[in-house]
């Protein structure tokens, strides 16, 4: 804790909001105190997705900055970004004063404090004190379009922060309750950090390596502490695949005693065939049946093994009828179309496994229900397929026609993601800041919340795209 800074929150105003806000020249402010943004020192962005990018622009513009960094004077706030989707910080490049690459909870009260410290300094002399001493630390300015450096301070490549260990104290006691309802109404509660499979197609594979367990008595208190402030219904343990979680299933046995009686449930995320026990699932189904998700991502085991994803079809079997004998009415089943090598025997064999699993479904008592998730394979940065050709949208839709079509009976319902917003994924992940001209100009065509499928304006970027 450091008494000298504070740090407030900001969001994304929704449309409505937006304009009242310009029509009343309203800037953005932060949620705590109602500041203009413009008055912070540092004004920060964690991006998890590449589809809030014209959001990062809006909300730029609405705090009355520059878009561009190189447009910025001393009287304005630094621009920093983090979080997985600045992995590839080209497109952004022109926008964003500092990028920090990799794990910020150790080096980002470093990073402040020392603007604090420092703060007779200029912009160029600040950014550059952050580069000598911080190893994430990437300042475009300092860099051509090549990204080769233009200053001997700046290293040639950026070495992304890993943390050794998720200490108690990076989770607060007492954490932030929204004021009003909200998506993901429920503690989220961090159990293990990176993952223990290689996943060709997954970049959070690469980026949060190596794989950091933490201690369960940490998170057993740390729980008990955020339900205590906070008042939360139900608690989701969170990780890239935390049924590989080494003490999962008494971790969960022990949440569950201790709250089952308080009417508490327990979710846990994706599952992985396979790794999940009758003890495990008894455990959690104590207060809640609702339902869970596996992800076996491909159709056959050629497909699987070729992606990282080895396992048999009978553990996706296995697990399903696992889930269902143990009270869980609904499974969600996620799967990709368009990965490298596929045939239609792979698309063919999605809609039979889907089929065999609603099948299952039947043996036991009472309704069950069956959800097919299809997203189009987008090949990302740090990944074995990342110069992969992805397939265009009418490729895309066709392939989830195909599956859709083959997919039978009541009790089953396929669902998917936007073929167009796909191939949006496709261009921005792993583009140059020759996309930045694009992003901007989307931005001021009027695209938003990019990633909201009722929201996003596809053709507005396909005219930036055109411009």
């Amino acid at each position: 804790r450091e008494e000298r800074l504070v740090c407030e929150r900001v969001f994304a105003p929704d449309r409505d909001a937006e304009a009242v806000m310009r029509e009343n020249a309203i800037p953005l402010f932060s949620l705590e105190s109602h500041r203009p943004a413009c008055e912070f020192a540092v004004i920060g962005f964690t991006l998890v997705s590449e589809v809030v990018y014209t959001n990062l622009l809006n909300m730029l513009d609405l705090a009355g900055l520059p878009l561009r960094a190189s447009e910025r004077d001393e009287n304005d706030p630094l621009v920093f970004a983090g979080g997985p989707a600045v992995y590839n910080p080209e497109p952004l490049a022109p926008f964003i004063d500092l990028f920090f690459i990799g794990e910020a909870e150790e080096d980002l009260p470093r990073m402040l404090t020392l603007l604090h410290e420092h703060s007779q300094l200029s912009r160029r002399e600040k950014l550059e004190m952050l580069v000598r001493e911080f190893a994430g630390v990437y300042v475009p300015a300092f860099y051509d379009e090549n990204r080769k450096p233009l200053v001997d301070f700046a290293p040639e490549t950026i070495q992304a922060r890993v943390i050794k260990e998720l200490k108690p104290e990076y989770y607060p006691a007492q954490p932030v309750v929204p004021l009003i309802d909200v998506v993901h109404d429920f503690l989220n509660v961090e159990v293990m950090r990176g993952c223990p499979h290689r996943c060709r197609f997954c970049m959070a594979e690469s980026i949060y390596r190596p794989v950091r367990p933490r201690p369960a008595q940490d998170i057993i208190t740390q729980i008990t502490e955020q339900l205590s402030h906070s008042g939360y219904g139900e608690v989701t343990l969170l990780s890239l695949s935390v049924s590989d979680y080494p003490h999962i299933e008494s971790l969960v046995q022990s949440l569950s005693a201790r709250l089952a009686s308080k009417r508490i449930s327990i979710d846990l995320p994706s599952l992985r065939p396979g790794s999940v026990s009758p003890e495990l699932l008894s455990a959690i189904s104590k207060v809640r049946t609702g339902g869970l998700t596996i992800a076996p991502e491909a159709g056959t085991e050629r497909l699987r093994a070729f992606v990282g994803k080895d396992f048999p079809n009978e553990a996706v079997y296995d697990t399903a009828r696992l889930i269902f004998a143990n009270g869980f009415r609904s499974l969600k089943l996620y799967f990709m179309v368009g990965l490298p090598t596929e045939t239609e025997d792979d698309l063919t064999a999605i809609a039979q496994m889907a089929n065999q699993v609603r099948d299952i479904g039947r043996e036991f008592d009472g309704k069950r229900h069956v959800t097919v998730r299809l997203s189009p394979f987008v090949p990302e940065p740090h990944t074995p397929f990342q110069w992969d050709q992805a397939d265009d949208e009418q490729t895309m839709f066709s392939k989830i026609k195909l599956v859709k079509s083959r997919v039978r009976g009541s009790n089953i319902q396929v669902k998917y993601h936007d073929t167009r917003a796909s191939v949006l994924s496709c261009a921005l992940l792993r583009g140059g800041r020759e996309m930045a001209t694009v992003i901007e100009e989307a931005f001021r065509l009027g695209a938003r919340f990019d990633g909201w499928s009722e929201e996003a304006r596809l053709d507005l970027w396909e005219q930036a795209f055109a411009t």
